[in-house]
């Protein structure tokens, strides 16, 4: 999907990367695993999608996510 490994990845991805306050949360804290990204939506009160992909889905490939992470914060 899109070069992610599977939907629920790649819709997590498109979800972060386009909420603007997520994704200036992301930068402003320096958050670059999915684990504490996942603990940050929590407390913000953002456990899934719009679409409805859970932020606890097991299929989420927290790699890929972490990576996504990196990029946003270099």
């Amino acid at each position: 999907m899109n070069g992610w490994a599977n939907y629920e990845t790649w819709n997590m991805a498109l979800w972060v990367d386009n909420d603007e306050s997520v994704y200036r949360a992301i930068r402003r804290y320096k958050i670059t695993s999915w684990t504490r990204l996942r603990n940050y939506l929590k407390k913000i009160g953002w456990t899934s999608t719009g679409d409805g992909v859970s932020i606890y889905s097991k299929q989420l490939n927290s790699k890929e996510l972490t990576g996504m992470l990196r990029e946003l914060c270099d």
